[in-house]
């Protein structure tokens, strides 16, 4: 159907505002982030609605404030309807609203192709009736970010929901996050119909404020995820009890990404926790505990999980940003790099080291570690000085496997500093090892390989002379 209405738009209109037109094929994804007005007339709604209705094109829709309060709480219900009828519709988003959330259930139910549903910053309403949602045939992502509950609703009970999503046949990534501490919206019931959806392997829970039974109903649950690969509990005040009860579940699990991250896990608790946690039989192939106050205790005994190549045999990846691990701690962790031949990614940023922390990793990572590929050691530049700069430089230039090191030692009002100087060749040299160094220099790559190192480094003067210095051979003519 086109209308005369929908195929003129007013000279006053914003060409990025267009309204509606029936299977116009540029109008693929509908922004509702404007004033109605901006999309119809007065009297003209129900011309919108039967627009919409009758669109084949528009496959991702989103809702914003200012379009949603100039309406009617009945037009948005009708908005909602005739949006769940679109014969292509993917993805819905809803932003900075109040949210009936059994009403939408009962609207997307008719969306045959809707695979994300995105609830971001809303004020949630009718939570207790979303039955509708049940078995919904092509739902992969559902995310509620930052939501609140309307301050007079009654009953703040959301077991409805996770019912409900339970039993989506394909459904694969949950992301729950609450912006109320106060307001905990899980039960032990409700969460144990959420963990027994057989089919999500991406699971994020932030910020619910988790109860003691609801920490160990939950834990005792994540073994019947069969499909469970990544958990992220960042921000759930969980403590070292709760993170104990976690660290028994994952141990056993198939998860191979776990997310503590500011969850209040202490010094003390470490040493339950990660005994519990990283044992022979753990999957886990990224562990982070930033924001934790594990300090020097925790580091020591991660290093030991480190150097005992039965233990987490497959951790890849470990993130230790501000855990108020000291020069000591990292000196631990240096060490067990000396040993460790599975460790990739190390994250330290915005830890008290100094520049002891820079030489004990230059050290060994210049010629006893040839498998971490990333390590992030940004801190305060004012504890380090030339010699910590020098380790890192000596470091990257004999070590081939090094592709990223994060410090902030060089910025752009110290262009003229040493730190910056040394800063800027270690990045030369990382590039290099993105373009293939170590398979340059032991004489593995052809000439077209030097070619292509050449051209990914063009813009760096020094990086082509230091390749050319490797190979003269590239400046004789054939």
């Amino acid at each position: 159907m086109t209308s005369e209405r929908s195929t003129t738009i007013p000279e006053t209109t914003n060409p990025t505002r267009t309204r509606i037109r029936s299977n116009d094929p540029s109008l693929k994804k509908l922004h509702l982030v404007y004033p109605p007005e901006e999309y119809f007339g007065e009297d003209d709604f129900e011309g919108f609605l039967n627009d919409l209705k009758n669109n084949t094109v528009i496959h991702y829709v989103l809702f914003e404030r200012r379009f949603v309060r100039g309406i009617s709480p009945s037009q948005y219900e009708q908005v909602l309807h005739a949006v769940a009828l679109l014969t292509n519709l993917v993805e819905i988003e809803i932003w900075s609203v109040k949210v009936p959330l059994s009403t939408l259930c009962a609207a997307v139910k008719n969306a045959p192709k809707l695979s994300r549903i995105g609830l971001g910053m809303v004020t949630l309403t009718e939570t207790t009736s979303c039955e509708t949602l049940s078995s919904h045939p092509s739902l992969v992502h559902f995310c509620l970010s930052d939501f609140r509950f309307l301050v007079d609703e009654d009953d703040k009970n959301m077991d409805s929901l996770w019912e409900a999503l339970s039993t989506c046949p394909k459904l694969l990534n949950v992301e729950v996050c609450s912006n109320q501490f106060a307001e905990n919206p899980w039960t032990s019931a409700g969460l144990a119909k959420l963990a027994c959806c057989g089919s999500v392997n991406f699971m994020t829970l932030r910020r619910l404020s988790l109860k003691g039974s609801d920490i160990e109903a939950f834990a005792q649950l994540i073994g019947q995820c069969p499909a469970l690969n990544i958990l992220n509990l960042r921000e759930n005040k969980l403590g070292d009890d709760g993170c104990l009860s976690i660290a028994r579940a994952v141990a056993n699990s198939q998860i191979m990404e776990l997310d503590l991250r500011d969850n209040q896990l202490s010094e003390e608790g470490t040493q339950s926790f990660l005994p519990t946690l990283l044992t022979p039989d753990c999957r886990l192939e990224r562990l982070s505990l930033s924001w934790n106050p594990i300090r020097d205790v925790g580091a020591r005994l991660l290093s030991e999980v480190l150097e005992d190549e039965t233990r987490a045999p497959h951790l890849i990846h470990l993130d230790l940003a501000r855990t108020q691990i000291t020069d000591v701690g990292c000196n631990y962790l240096a060490k067990a790099l000396a040993i460790n031949k599975t460790l990739q990614s190390l994250g330290l940023s915005h830890n008290p080291m100094t520049n002891k922390a820079y030489i004990a990793f230059g050290s060994v990572l210049r010629h006893d570690n040839n498998t971490l590929e990333s390590i992030n050691l940004q801190c305060d530049r004012k504890q380090i000085d030339e010699s910590g700069c020098e380790a890192l430089l000596e470091m990257v230039e004999d070590n081939y496997t090094l592709t990223t090191v994060s410090t902030n030692l060089g910025s752009s009002y110290e262009s003229k500093s040493y730190k910056f100087a040394c800063s800027s060749r270690i990045r030369m040299f990382l590039r290099l090892n993105h373009a293939g160094r170590q398979k340059l220099l032991d004489q593995r790559g052809t000439k077209a390989d030097w070619v292509q190192a050449i051209a990914a480094v063009q813009d760096n003067l020094f990086a082509i002379h230091y390749l050319i210095l490797a190979n003269p051979s590239l400046c004789q003519t054939e």
